[in-house]
């Protein structure tokens, strides 16, 4: 039978979930060990496949760091030689942090010459520790080997400049699960996210058709999308005969108690943003091991196709008309507390109906309620949350507390390309992408696109600032400045 998760019951069931998992997070915290089995009797048969995906997956976080009364985990640094000898930094939460001279660092080592201004970054998730160089001038060393990247341990000595520091993890339960294993020092390998796509369906002789799930309710067409948790099919909706993009989990994600619940938030995410320029979330469900999720079916067109024909002055009305859209969105989602955290070219979706364009909003598959921030897993080089061409720099440095200002910089970033075909940094041309995005200054729009009016120019460019106050103070803010070049 199949599990719906749209009318008001499925609401009700998710804060139920949520419930549960509060009271379970909280017995943990308190140092007991509670059991999945015990707080799944008070749901229907019909739902405890969520709610089992959903306390699994947080056990699992837990058992990473278990940060309860009793046995919490905490890592710290002592600086053991150099001008700030006798430092010491103590972390017990979450924390993603960075050290250089700068007064902005949190790992602040303005004494020590040889340190660069963004020396090495730090994800810290008691007891896991995550060292990135930043392509630092004189270079980052753990246990005098160079490195690019490695997860820390007890005991390690990480050097740099004139400074060593010892690190020291203090896990009394013995969750740490990973050993140090130093990368090579070499250039990070990062892929550009290509342009917006344009939908092309599979050829009725490929193997996707023999392997399409059935899910009652639906009729499946040809297959749309792929990414890394799931599959889209266009299909139809038999109830209402509508035609929708129906997600559903790979066969390789079923026994991933994260990956399900990445279905279930993102779903509870779509349940709470309702507005014309967002993708419209349908249904979620259940059919067996096969978890799926609904949304509206957008016949989308690649920017090149909309502007196509189109004179410099029409590609900028164009541009500016359809992102003040976008933005109109994103503060609709700013409003509820939500960030989206990978506004980029693939994520907007152009389609013209009646002879009109339009742009929606796509992939909240990384929003995050940034009032209630939690935790986030430790990112590895070259993996970092959204996408590096159009991230901003607060973003990389601290994903997990990202706010609606990196929006505005992604925001920007999109309409730089689509003003000029290009990203506003080349970061194909830097030896360190990292240290581009935190550092170099995105090339002037006007070189690219000389039609573009000097007000124009600075308008994209202050989206596009370093420090996130020097940025619009809202997405709606932005739409405002934009809307007189859009007539």
């Amino acid at each position: 039978m199949t599990t719906q998760l749209q009318s008001p019951i499925a609401i009700h069931l998710l804060r139920r979930i949520d419930s549960a998992c509060d009271r379970f997070e909280d017995e943990w915290r308190r140092g007991r060990r509670p059991q999945v089995e015990d707080y799944i009797e008070e749901f229907d048969t019909a739902d405890r496949f969520h709610a089992v995906s959903a306390l699994q997956s947080l056990q699992h976080e837990l058992l990473l760091c278990p940060a309860t009364f009793v046995e919490a985990p905490r890592v710290a640094l002592k600086v053991t030689e150099g001008p700030h000898a006798g430092q010491e930094f103590s972390y017990q939460d979450h924390n993603t942090l960075f050290a250089g001279r700068l007064s902005s660092a949190e790992l602040r080592l303005e004494k020590d010459g040889h340190f660069s201004r963004y020396h090495f970054r730090l994800e810290i998730n008691p007891p896991t520790c995550y060292l990135m160089d930043l392509s630092s001038r004189n270079g980052t060393f753990v246990n005098g080997e160079r490195v690019t990247s490695c997860f820390l341990k007890n005991g390690d000595i990480i050097s740099g400049g004139r400074t060593k520091m010892t690190v020291f993890i203090d896990d009394p339960a013995g969750t740490a699960a990973v050993t140090a294993v130093p990368v090579p020092a070499t250039r990070p390998k990062v892929e550009t996210p290509a342009p917006a796509p344009v939908v092309t369906p599979l050829s009725p002789s490929a193997s996707v058709y023999s392997l399409q799930p059935r899910i009652p309710g639906y009729q499946l067409h040809t297959q749309i999308g792929e990414g890394d948790l799931g599959i889209v099919y266009r299909a139809t909706r038999m109830a209402t005969s509508e035609t929708c993009a129906l997600k559903v989990i790979k066969p390789s994600a079923r026994a991933d108690d994260a990956a399900i619940r990445t279905f279930l938030r993102e779903a509870s995410i779509l349940l709470k943003l309702k507005h014309p320029r967002i993708v419209r979330f349908i249904d979620l469900g259940a059919e067996g091991q096969d978890v799926f999720l609904a949304t509206e079916y957008i016949e989308s067109m690649s920017w090149d196709a909309v502007v196509v024909r189109s004179s410099p002055e029409q590609r900028i009305r164009l541009a500016c008309g359809l992102m003040c859209q976008v933005l109109s969105a994103l503060e609709y989602a700013h409003s509820q507390s939500m960030v989206h955290r990978d506004v980029k070219p693939s994520n907007v979706l152009f389609t013209r109906s009646e002879g009109k364009l339009s742009a929606k909003l796509a992939d909240f598959g990384l929003a995050k309620q940034y009032t209630t921030a939690g935790m986030s897993q430790v990112t590895r080089d070259g993996d970092v949350i959204g996408s590096l061409p159009f991230m901003s720099p607060d973003q990389f440095l601290n994903s997990r507390e990202a706010r609606p200002t990196c929006d505005i910089y992604s925001a920007g970033a999109t309409l730089y390309w689509m003003l000029t075909g290009a990203e506003p940094i080349p970061l194909d041309s830097h030896a360190c992408k990292f240290l581009a995005i935190l550092e170099s200054p995105p090339t002037a729009i006007q070189k690219h696109n000389p039609a573009i009016p000097h007000d124009l120019a600075r308008i994209v460019h202050q989206a596009l600032e370093k420090t996130p106050e020097k940025r619009f103070g809202s997405a709606a803010e932005f739409g405002r400045k934009l809307k007189s070049f859009s007539r």
